[in-house]
């Protein structure tokens, strides 16, 4: 990701603003949180076949926080940072 903002063309018409910066911030932490996600749901699959009672609601409390961070950043852009 971070190679793809380096190369990447800015449109003439537009100008490289607060608004765009934190746009683009967004899709880098929300891509972040995706993949967190999809350990944290790995960890669970295993947890939940012989795991730890108090360490798999750990686990899920994770997930829940990360999913709530997710959404913020849908529905809020930027200012969720």
């Amino acid at each position: 990701m971070v190679t793809e903002l380096a190369v990447e063309a800015i449109l003439l018409r537009r100008e490289v603003d607060e608004a765009y910066a934190g746009a683009q911030l967004v899709t880098v932490r929300r891509r972040a949180v995706e993949r967190r996600v999809r350990d944290i749901q790995s960890q669970l699959t295993r947890l939940s076949a012989h795991g730890d009672p108090a360490q798999l609601a750990a686990v899920q409390n994770e997930l829940w926080v990360l999913q709530q961070y997710d959404q913020a950043l849908r529905e809020h852009g930027a200012a969720a940072l």
